[in-house]
Protein backbone atom coordinates (compact mmCIF):
# COMPACT_ATOMS: atom_id res chain seq x y z
CA UNK A 1 0.00 0.00 0.00
CA UNK A 2 1.94 3.39 -0.72
CA UNK A 3 0.47 5.06 1.90
CA UNK A 4 3.31 7.96 1.50
CA UNK A 5 2.01 8.98 -2.24
CA UNK A 6 -1.50 8.46 -1.16
CA UNK A 7 -0.99 11.20 1.64
CA UNK A 8 1.42 13.55 -0.04
CA UNK A 9 1.10 12.63 -4.16
CA UNK A 10 -0.58 16.08 -4.54
CA UNK A 11 1.96 18.44 -2.93
CA UNK A 12 5.48 16.42 -3.07
CA UNK A 13 7.19 15.89 -6.27
CA UNK A 14 8.98 12.36 -6.08
CA UNK A 15 11.28 10.85 -8.70
CA UNK A 16 10.79 7.31 -9.82
CA UNK A 17 13.11 4.74 -10.66
CA UNK A 18 12.70 3.62 -14.34
CA UNK A 19 14.90 0.57 -14.31
CA UNK A 20 13.45 -2.88 -15.71
CA UNK A 21 15.39 -5.14 -13.37
CA UNK A 22 14.74 -8.28 -14.63
CA UNK A 23 11.87 -10.01 -16.79
CA UNK A 24 9.80 -10.12 -13.89
CA UNK A 25 10.99 -7.11 -12.15
CA UNK A 26 10.00 -3.82 -13.66
CA UNK A 27 10.29 -0.34 -11.81
CA UNK A 28 8.41 1.82 -14.17
CA UNK A 29 5.17 0.12 -13.02
CA UNK A 30 5.60 1.33 -9.57
CA UNK A 31 6.07 4.82 -11.15
CA UNK A 32 3.00 4.89 -12.77
CA UNK A 33 0.58 3.50 -9.88
CA UNK A 34 2.24 6.48 -8.02
CA UNK A 35 1.69 9.24 -11.00
CA UNK A 36 5.30 10.04 -10.00
CA UNK A 37 8.28 11.35 -12.39
CA UNK A 38 10.63 9.63 -13.75
CA UNK A 39 14.31 9.53 -14.14
CA UNK A 40 15.44 9.22 -17.47
CA UNK A 41 19.06 8.27 -16.24
CA UNK A 42 19.80 7.33 -12.77
CA UNK A 43 23.41 6.45 -11.22
CA UNK A 44 23.00 5.68 -7.72
CA UNK A 45 26.31 7.08 -5.70
CA UNK A 46 27.60 3.37 -4.85
CA UNK A 47 26.69 0.64 -7.32
CA UNK A 48 24.10 -2.16 -6.61
CA UNK A 49 23.06 -0.31 -3.68
CA UNK A 50 20.32 2.57 -2.64
CA UNK A 51 18.00 0.82 -5.52
CA UNK A 52 21.11 1.82 -8.21
CA UNK A 53 21.41 -2.67 -9.37
CA UNK A 54 22.56 -4.00 -12.30
CA UNK A 55 19.35 -4.67 -14.78
CA UNK A 56 18.28 -5.26 -18.09
CA UNK A 57 20.22 -3.00 -20.24
CA UNK A 58 17.28 -0.69 -21.70
CA UNK A 59 18.64 1.62 -24.65
CA UNK A 60 18.42 5.42 -24.51
CA UNK A 61 16.00 5.37 -27.50
CA UNK A 62 13.40 2.83 -25.45
CA UNK A 63 14.30 4.77 -21.99
CA UNK A 64 13.14 8.03 -23.38
CA UNK A 65 9.56 6.17 -24.32
CA UNK A 66 9.08 4.81 -21.25
CA UNK A 67 9.60 8.17 -19.46
CA UNK A 68 7.41 9.64 -22.18
CA UNK A 69 4.86 7.57 -20.93
CA UNK A 70 5.27 8.09 -16.90
CA UNK A 71 6.17 11.76 -17.70
CA UNK A 72 2.21 11.97 -19.72
CA UNK A 73 0.58 10.53 -16.42
CA UNK A 74 2.36 12.75 -14.25
CA UNK A 75 1.56 16.06 -15.93
CA UNK A 76 -2.33 15.31 -15.10
CA UNK A 77 -2.00 14.05 -12.30
CA UNK A 78 0.85 15.93 -10.55
CA UNK A 79 -1.93 18.33 -8.77
CA UNK A 80 -4.08 16.04 -8.61
CA UNK A 81 -5.08 13.74 -5.09
CA UNK A 82 -4.51 10.19 -5.25
CA UNK A 83 -7.85 8.92 -3.94
CA UNK A 84 -7.77 4.93 -3.56
CA UNK A 85 -5.12 2.41 -4.28
CA UNK A 86 -6.23 -1.16 -4.28
CA UNK A 87 -4.88 -4.89 -4.70
CA UNK A 88 -7.09 -6.00 -7.76
CA UNK A 89 -5.93 -9.77 -6.90
CA UNK A 90 -5.31 -11.76 -2.86
CA UNK A 91 -1.37 -12.02 -4.06
CA UNK A 92 -1.39 -8.55 -4.95
CA UNK A 93 0.13 -9.15 -8.39
CA UNK A 94 -2.08 -6.26 -10.05
CA UNK A 95 -2.74 -3.40 -8.73
CA UNK A 96 -4.92 0.00 -9.32
CA UNK A 97 -4.56 3.59 -8.67
CA UNK A 98 -7.09 6.46 -9.14
CA UNK A 99 -6.82 9.96 -9.07
CA UNK A 100 -9.50 12.78 -8.10
CA UNK A 101 -9.94 13.27 -12.12
CA UNK A 102 -11.05 9.73 -12.42
CA UNK A 103 -7.41 8.92 -13.97
CA UNK A 104 -6.52 5.47 -13.50
CA UNK A 105 -3.65 2.87 -13.43
CA UNK A 106 -3.77 -0.85 -13.46
CA UNK A 107 -0.34 -2.34 -13.44
CA UNK A 108 0.37 -6.25 -13.82
CA UNK A 109 3.22 -7.12 -11.74
CA UNK A 110 3.09 -10.52 -13.06
CA UNK A 111 2.20 -9.94 -16.53
CA UNK A 112 4.88 -6.66 -16.65
CA UNK A 113 1.94 -4.69 -18.51
CA UNK A 114 -0.01 -1.85 -17.88
CA UNK A 115 -3.77 0.03 -18.28
CA UNK A 116 -3.82 4.02 -18.25
CA UNK A 117 -7.17 5.32 -18.13
CA UNK A 118 -7.32 9.12 -18.10
CA UNK A 119 -10.02 11.50 -16.79
CA UNK A 120 -11.51 14.23 -17.00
Amino acid sequence: MPLFNLVYHDCVIEPWMMDRVSKDEDYMLYALLAGGAPYLVRDGAYPNTDGAFDGEKISLEEMTERCRVVTELHEKTALLELVRHECMTADGSVQKSEFSDGTYVICDFAEQIYEIGYGE
